[in-house]
């Protein structure tokens, strides 16, 4: 059941609170801020101090034992098509959440992070110098989140892209990395950039977020950062009619606390409200070198994509009364560096 949203505002909780390289700090309280001198120090205080102070020793613990990855999923996969056997609407998956879109002639960026780690202690690994990606028509940013929001490395974007984002607390970051043209998104908001048709549609998370629509005339692409489930998929189906979604399916939440970002499941049931043709993950491949990092911040599912396949191919089998001619969303996991065509514009919905 979705929770109403003065609910969801009671228990939000910024995670980026807990970025923090390991140094002395004061205490924080259930808001993020600092507690009084002689308050006590609540739960989460306790939390926030742990990481903060205990992060450098047990990486170095983690270290011995190797990473500790909590996104295990490692399947051989074929080789992807050779760029020249690709239509011209692709999408090359740099890593994490960080997609490179090419559609209409553009090249968007999608949720830039290329330098470890975020959290403190998240890492991934960036399947391109960020050097080496060239012009830029758009970069959307999701939210805040380190793992979303990578200062250092819009540094050396393209300084000339558009630049959307849903948090008003990051237009002026972005202005002083040289961005001159950033603008704050809105829900359910339409424009057409240089003949793009993009749009901004609702998310669900702990921070202002928005999920990205990208409609031309060779594909329709859904990007969906890492929202966690909520009742808007049929309203974007009707309005905006998706071919190919991209959509997380890891489940990480803060512990002790309601998970934010979509699992397995959870990311299946938005694939057939949306009826897109094509699913691709996202926000499912980063990993804790920080042992105590894992536990209270970790993924609720170790096999998030191997887990989404599986339930994509039995809800096909499973589902008599859906049309025969409709079928089942395709999938087959990104890994990271490939490059995947998108489904055509012309392809019909389930």
């Amino acid at each position: 059941m979705t929770r109403k949203p003065a609910e969801h505002a009671a228990r939000a909780v910024d995670k980026s609170t807990f970025a923090a390289t390991p140094r002395a700090r004061a205490p924080i309280d259930n808001a993020g801020a600092a507690a009084p001198n002689g308050a006590a120090i609540s739960r989460r205080g306790w939390l926030g101090i742990a990481l903060a102070t205990g992060g450098a020793v047990a990486s170095e613990v983690a270290s011995l034992g190797g990473a500790w990855d909590h996104r295990s999923f490692r399947a051989a996969l074929p080789p992807p098509p050779e760029p020249s056997a690709l239509g011209a609407a692709r999408l090359l998956h740099i890593g994490h959440c960080c997609h490179l879109i090419e559609l209409s002639g553009q090249r968007w960026l999608t949720d830039p992070w290329f330098f470890n780690p975020a959290f403190g202690s998240l890492t991934h690994e960036s399947a391109r110098p960020v050097g080496s990606l060239g012009p830029l028509d758009g970069i959307f940013i999701s939210h805040r989140h380190p793992d979303h929001f990578d200062p250092r490395a819009l540094a050396q974007l393209d300084r000339r892209a558009q630049v959307w984002t849903p948090d008003p607390s990051l237009l002026g970051p972005l202005q002083e990395l040289g961005f001159a043209r950033v603008v704050l998104s809105n829900p359910w908001q339409t424009l057409v950039h240089q003949g793009l048709e993009v749009s901004f549609v609702p998310a669900e998370h702990d921070v202002p977020e928005h999920s990205l629509m990208l409609a031309g005339s060779e594909a329709r692409v859904l990007f969906c950062g890492d929202t966690g489930p909520h009742d808007h998929w049929r309203e974007i189906r009707r309005r905006y009619r998706p071919t190919t979604a991209l959509l997380p399916c890891d489940g990480t939440a803060l512990r002790w606390e309601p998970r934010r970002i979509m699992n397995p499941e959870e990311a299946a049931h938005a694939a057939f409200e949306l009826g897109c043709t094509q699913v691709l993950q996202t926000h499912a491949d980063a990993t804790y070198t920080d042992p105590i990092a894992r536990y209270v911040l970790s993924t609720t599912e170790p096999e998030p994509v191997a887990r989404l396949a599986a339930l994509l191919a039995s809800a096909a089998r499973d589902a008599p009364t859906r049309e025969p001619a409709a079928g089942s969303p395709r999938f087959t996991p990104l890994i990271s560096g490939e490059t995947r065509a998108l489904a055509a514009a012309t392809s019909t919905t389930l």
